[in-house]
């Protein structure tokens, strides 16, 4: 950052750092005079895609960008942890190091807020175990919310016994739980497909417990405007709204099917074909096959009246 000043009193990231090392190192210039200062991390889903999409990019070996993978991981599970944000940097450069509570980080102030999702989290598991670990965020949420597509008819899965387990929760409450088992390396994403790491035989036996923030829903959809350039605003809306209609008929979070950036820059790019769109920050071989085509068609329909 190149600020020799010893009385920093605020330092606010309004992006997230790919990994702790640069956080670490940003944030110690606050109080370095010992008087009292903050630090205040901003982040978003955005931010996860942004630095996933540079390490993909990258030109660099497949051992590189593993290790890159494995820093951004550790970033992430920074942000959603609920212990003591000094001790798990501490923990993270020293491991052996005993450090006890700081009690005085957002955390260790709002220890009482948190809430105990282990019971949600065996049910998730359950539920992934039964359907062989195959499939993704929407047919995982759809089978616990007890949904009965023609697809889950297919497969047999309104025949488990988790069909229908969780379904007194919204479909946003949903999509909250699963992203906080998958931050906290309990599940990983293959390709859109979740999977369960060996990390949950702890979780299964007891031995761990998961903690979440109660979750919020929001009463609208927000839109942000202008976050990328060039971008064709009036293209943007009808993609949103595309997005809308498809969020209602599958019945999952309109951002499980693309961010607001990656519509922008379906906006910007006007990709004409699925190849095009492949090569769109957020867009992996699932969405492809699934949610793509809808989006191509009205991409189309709008160029030809242009």
């Amino acid at each position: 950052m190149g600020i020799d000043k010893s009385n920093v009193r605020f330092v606010i990231h309004y992006n997230m750092p790919g990994d702790l090392e640069s956080y670490y190192q940003e944030a110690g210039r606050a109080g370095r005079d010992g008087l009292k200062s903050e630090c205040i991390l901003l982040f978003s889903e955005r931010d996860i895609n942004l630095h996933e999409y540079f390490i993909t990019v990258s030109q660099a070996d497949d051992d590189y960008k593993d290790k890159m993978g494995e820093k951004l991981t550790k970033m992430i599970q920074y942000t959603k942890t609920k212990k003591c944000l000094e001790a798990t940097i501490v923990h993270y450069f020293e491991p052996n190091e005993k450090l006890e509570e700081c009690e005085q980080c957002s955390n260790c102030v709002q220890q009482d807020k948190s809430y105990n999702m282990t019971q949600e989290a065996k049910m998730i598991i359950s539920c992934i175990a039964r359907m062989k670990q195959q499939e993704s965020y929407s047919v995982i949420i759809q089978v616990l919310r007890g949904e009965s597509t023609d697809y889950i008819k297919y497969k047999g899965y309104d025949q488990i016994s988790t069909h229908g387990l969780m379904k007194g929760y919204t479909t946003s409450e949903l999509s909250h739980l699963i992203d906080e088992l998958r931050f906290k390396g309990f599940l990983n994403e293959n390709d859109e497909i979740l999977m369960c790491d060996t990390s949950i035989k702890k979780l299964l036996s007891n031995e761990v417990e998961v903690f979440t923030t109660p979750f919020k829903q929001k009463a609208t959809e927000k839109v942000f405007i202008n976050t990328v350039e060039g971008v064709d605003r009036v293209l943007f809306s009808q993609l949103v709204e595309v997005r809308k209609k498809l969020s209602d008929k599958l019945t999952i979070a309109p951002v499980s099917i693309f961010s607001d950036y990656t519509l922008e820059e379906f906006a910007k790019r006007k990709p004409a074909s699925k190849q095009d769109m492949i090569n769109i920050d957020g867009v992996g071989s699932y969405k492809l096959k699934h949610y793509c085509p809808a989006f191509l068609e009205t991409i189309q329909n709008y160029k030809a009246k242009v």
